[in-house]
């Protein structure tokens, strides 16, 4: 089969030990980020993605200690509205949350 719909798509999922959820969602602008680790994390990733996979801003990276934390996302004046998607990326894990954006 050469046709493009004919491909396979291999595609890993990874049990996640970081839990993550954003509210409001959606969101006209500021919006919260929970993120819960069960352990001390030497290196975590939180990025915003735009529906074409280009990264659009950095919400945190370093050292994050086990816990509960209520992180920020405020949206630059020139951001549109459209679907976004908050990447959590650890050393336990990946895990994407959907946001709607409504300007």
């Amino acid at each position: 089969c050469t046709d493009v719909a004919c491909r396979t798509v291999n595609v890993e999922f990874m049990v996640v030990d970081p839990k993550f959820r954003v509210a409001p969602n959606p969101t006209k602008g500021r919006t919260n980020i929970f993120v819960e680790l069960e352990s001390d994390e030497s290196n975590v990733e939180i990025d915003v993605f735009n529906s074409l996979g280009n990264k659009v801003d950095n919400i945190y990276s370093g050292p994050m200690t086990k816990g509960k934390k209520r992180l920020k996302w405020d949206p630059k004046a020139n951001t549109p509205s459209g679907v976004y998607y908050l990447k959590l990326h650890s050393h336990s894990g990946v895990d994407t949350q959907k946001i709607v954006l409504l300007r």
